[in-house]
């Protein structure tokens, strides 16, 4: 409940990268899941942050989970040598990073991928390892045309596949799984031809996601209550619309909290705003849920 709590938050704060996105919206996560060589947690968070440094300087993305598309780094050790120093020896390490771009529901479907060679030395092993990602370059030029072919392929692929999304979604709406019909609509770029009828159709299920999570909410909301998380109460019952069935029921905890805390809690947001951005956070929430059952 907490990690729901999390995602419907988000989805009403101006998220940060709602602020950093470019013409499109155009978002892309990174995964580091079988990411190779026996890294250590510590280098594969270095390399994470190298990947999504690689996704801010493309010009052509932001970094972010709500599209569905994953750039996922794997790293190979080509070649380790010790050479002899003065004081100590040197190992001396060649890797092979190798860049893919998928589908964040469908790794199988990938729509491109590059290679490049990083060289580190150190004193250990693991000391070459950490210095070949620490001095790779995340300004290079053939990143930067990696990430705009990609978004080019991306683009091709959505527009020719645009009525399978629409079926795939329509069947997951028989299912009663909103979540993953919206992922699946929320996830067509702007710049393809079926965007607008996606996007129509997954504000629509977003309404009636809402409704499917509105007593979990309110059962939340309790709970926090209960404990004297008050402020963590009210967060959690202004993502409620007034529109929800349980809405008289918010109301009356929200007044209730609200005598607690000494806040008032405004309502009357824009709906077409805070609709735009749950669909984000509902598509970024399911796709990261996705990627760890599949590790």
């Amino acid at each position: 409940m907490k990690n729901l709590y999390f995602c419907l938050l988000l989805a009403m704060l101006p998220v940060a990268l709602g602020a950093q996105t470019t013409g499109s919206g155009f978002t892309i996560g990174v995964s580091t899941i079988d990411i190779g060589a026996n890294l250590s947690e510590a280098q594969a968070l270095k390399l994470e942050s190298k990947m999504l440094q690689v996704i801010e300087k493309s010009g052509v993305a932001t970094a972010g989970y709500s599209s569905g598309i994953l750039l996922k780094p794997a790293i190979s050790v080509e070649d380790t040598r010790i050479a002899e120093g003065g004081m100590q020896n040197i190992t001396v390490t060649t890797c092979e990073l190798t860049l893919y771009m998928v589908n964040a529901g469908d790794n199988m479907i990938v729509y491109n991928t590059m290679s490049r060679k990083l060289r580190g030395s150190g004193s250990t092993a693991e000391q070459a390892r950490n210095n070949a990602i620490n001095t790779m370059d995340v300004n290079d030029e053939r990143y930067k045309q990696f990430m705009s072919t990609s978004k080019q392929k991306i683009i091709a692929y959505y527009n020719t596949n645009c009525n399978k999304i629409m079926k795939q979604a329509a069947e997951a709406e028989k299912k009663y799984d909103y979540e993953a019909a919206v992922s699946l609509l929320s996830g067509v770029p702007m710049e393809v031809t079926c965007y607008t009828t996606a996007n129509r159709k997954a504000l629509s299920l977003y309404t009636k996601y809402e409704q499917q999570l509105c007593n979990k909410i309110v059962t939340y909301a309790r709970g926090e209550m209960a404990i004297g998380n008050y402020e963590a109460a009210l967060d959690a019952l202004a993502t409620v619309s007034g529109r929800s069935a349980c809405n008289v029921e918010a109301n009356q905890l929200i007044a209730e909290a609200d005598k607690k805390v000494q806040r008032h809690i405004d309502r009357q947001y824009n709906l077409q705003a805070q609709q735009a951005r749950a669909l984000e956070t509902i598509a970024m929430g399911y796709y990261m849920r996705s990627a760890k059952r599949k590790k």
